[in-house]
């Protein structure tokens, strides 16, 4: 049995859209290599993001790989407050916990584990870490996104 050692990244890149960003994608220049597996992405609002009426406008990150695949579209303003200031999850199929943490079982554990590994995305090329604006031009905000893999 051979054994190869894989190594843990944690990747940090800053999406700046002070003064404003246009419908379209933006990649970040955050790129994960071929064959990584992505275990956990999330990210920390430094400035609040406000769109051109009413925050209607919706963000999505995505690896590329699949449409919003760590971050499905979602308007500024819905609730939640994904894109105000603090600390946001993304993989979208990342488990959730509910309210009741009293019923939590060994059962829910194990499905907890088979949910958190469905979310996570074995690049099949470079993937450049990009930022979706869709629906109205972004005004303002700013975050720092960060990816961590294994390769």
């Amino acid at each position: 049995m051979s054994v190869k050692l894989k190594r843990e990244k944690i990747a940090k890149v800053t999406f700046d859209a002070t003064g404003g960003k246009a419908i379209g994608s933006y990649k970040t220049n955050l790129v994960v290599p071929k064959g990584a597996i992505i275990t956990d992405c999330f990210y920390d609002v430094t400035t609040t993001f406000t769109t051109a009426s009413n925050d209607a406008g919706t963000i999505a990150l995505t690896t590329g790989q699949n449409a919003g695949d760590l971050k499905a579209a979602i308007a500024v303003s819905a609730t939640g407050d994904f894109y105000d200031a603090g600390l946001h999850h993304c993989l979208p199929g990342a488990p959730a916990i509910g309210s009741d943490a009293t019923t939590l079982t060994a059962g829910t554990a194990i499905l907890f584990g088979s949910a958190k590994a469905a979310s996570m995305i074995k690049t099949t090329a470079d993937r450049n870490i990009t930022v979706v604006i869709a629906g109205q031009n972004v005004t303002g905000g700013v975050m720092d996104i960060y990816v961590k893999y294994v390769y």
